[in-house]
């Protein structure tokens, strides 16, 4: 059979694939590409989880406890401080570096975020390092206050690791 079309001729081909075997290929190269584009966004979100070591921090402040550093000398008054204990229920070690004493009311932060820790009984300054799944004292002293004028403030205990993750614990000062 010919057929014509404004002076064009063509003839019908009994080699042509029929439609639905076309509409298969197609669904197969469709299916092919949706497995493809899967497998590859897969392996990309799993590469950047695991070199953002934030994405595997967890830290949580199960409990604190308030201390007053003794007297050193007649002139230098007993110290308020707060130790938050730290625990990380990540799987991989956190640094905490930061410790920050937020008046709840006020929302004024009563220390500069120095993180200071007991080794031995002595209070020393620096960043803590937490193992997984361990807990550890981070101490924040508050210089300049009294124990007096911070009886009854409703306070925010909030720890930042170096990664910047964050955990936060909110009391009273007794």
């Amino acid at each position: 059979m010919k057929y014509t079309i404004k002076g064009l001729s063509m003839k019908r081909s009994n080699k042509a694939i029929s439609d639905i075997v076309a509409v298969v290929m197609l669904i197969l190269i469709a299916i092919a590409a949706a497995v493809l584009i899967y497998l590859w966004l897969s392996g990309l979100v799993g590469s950047v989880h695991s070199s953002n070591p934030a994405l595997t921090e967890r830290i949580s402040i199960a409990s604190v406890a308030f201390n007053v550093a003794p007297k050193i000398s007649s002139n230098i008054k007993e110290i308020p401080n707060i130790t938050a204990y730290v625990q990380n229920t990540g799987s991989t070690s956190v640094t905490i570096s930061s410790i920050y004493i937020i008046n709840a009311t006020s929302g004024s932060t009563l220390n500069n975020g120095t993180v200071f820790y007991y080794n031995s009984g002595i209070l020393s300054k620096g960043s803590v390092t937490i193992p997984p799944n361990s807990i550890a004292n981070v101490t924040a002293v508050l210089f300049g206050l009294s124990q007096s004028s911070l009886h009854g403030t409703p306070i925010i205990v909030e720890v930042v690791t170096s990664n910047g993750v964050q955990a936060t614990y909110q009391t009273t000062w007794p």
